[in-house]
């Protein structure tokens, strides 16, 4: 349940690595936050920042072209499951180019040119099963593009 409304969750989740999943009771959450009211101006501000996200990943999503949305895509993980060494970053998750296709709402085909283009420009590759970006500015760049 949600802790303003009691409303059911409506959040669905898939781990890409190994994990750990910890579930904490609203009955806990809320005995802390009697405690210390303080804590709902955090959860507040942390709201309007995912709510923000949401509305960005929406519009990009609508109105951004395929490769801008791939792009895109590929940095947010490299953030969450990568590591960058200089310019340079790599994905450490394990992902198929299917898994891919189903984030940015395109076919596995589509994704595969995209990923080939890539590869041939220099701006993505892939090394020893994980994705390698060689400047994480150009492909910044492709995320920002317009162009299709």
């Amino acid at each position: 349940t949600t802790l303003i409304d009691k409303a059911p969750a409506t959040f669905d989740a898939r781990a890409l690595i190994d994990s750990k999943i910890i579930e904490i009771p609203r009955s806990a959450v809320t005995k802390v936050a009697d405690n210390f009211p303080e804590i709902y101006k955090y959860l507040f501000a942390d709201q309007a920042l995912y709510t923000r996200m949401t509305h960005r990943l929406m519009a990009h999503m609508i109105f951004h072209p395929l490769k801008s949305r791939l792009a895109f895509r590929l940095l947010v993980l490299i953030e969450i499951h990568g590591h960058k060494a200089g310019e340079s970053a790599y994905l450490e998750a394990n992902m198929s180019q299917g898994d891919f296709a189903k984030l940015v709402n395109g076919s596995r085909q589509q994704v595969n040119r995209i990923f080939r283009q890539w590869k041939n420009e220099g701006l993505v590759s892939l090394v020893d099963g994980q994705y390698h970006v060689p400047s994480v500015k150009k492909l910044s760049m492709e995320a920002k593009s317009t162009e299709p």
